[in-house]
């Protein structure tokens, strides 16, 4: 198994991971925001649509068009989340990130080690391009645990 198997690995993982956590939700479920202050289950797969799109783009490929306007709603600010009754349609908003989780795993395939290895352009903690690639997959596993306690706070059971 090489580096680019685990990535490719992760990032397929993380993604099983949303939609075992997603799939049996109502639209109003994927709205909802039942924990004062934090985000809907909308906004974030919203929100990983938006950085896996980015990913994709940074490496070369072709990424789903993510409209300006579902990219203002999805933007990281720093504070409470606000309603977010409006992000979008929640079959729309899972095609985008499945689109876009289709496009980057051909390109981490395609990944070498010395692109890998160059200074990263990601987290702060990352010291090169492959560990601030592999944080993404891990940006999806927080997500999928947000969305855990959104499913618990709905009276939903847990899936993972």
């Amino acid at each position: 198994m090489t580096a680019n198997d685990l990535l490719v690995n992760a990032y397929q993982t993380a993604g099983k991971l949303i939609h075992v956590s997603v799939d049996d939700l109502t639209p109003e479920e994927f709205a909802a925001q039942p924990v004062a202050g934090a985000n809907s289950v909308a906004w974030i797969v919203g929100h990983l649509a938006k950085a896996l799109s980015g990913s994709v783009t940074k490496l070369g490929g072709e990424a789903p068009a993510i409209s300006p306007e579902l990219a203002a709603k999805v933007r990281v600010t720093g504070q409470k989340a606000d309603a977010q009754t409006d992000v979008g349609d929640p079959k729309e908003l899972l095609r985008l990130f499945d689109e876009a989780l289709a496009g980057l795993l051909p390109l981490l395939r395609a990944l070498t080690p010395e692109k890998m290895a160059e200074p990263r352009t990601g987290p702060m903690f990352a010291t090169n391009q492959g560990e601030a690639i592999l944080f993404g997959a891990t940006h999806i596993v927080i997500h999928a645990g947000q969305i855990s306690l959104l499913r618990r706070a709905l009276g939903k059971p847990p899936r993972v």
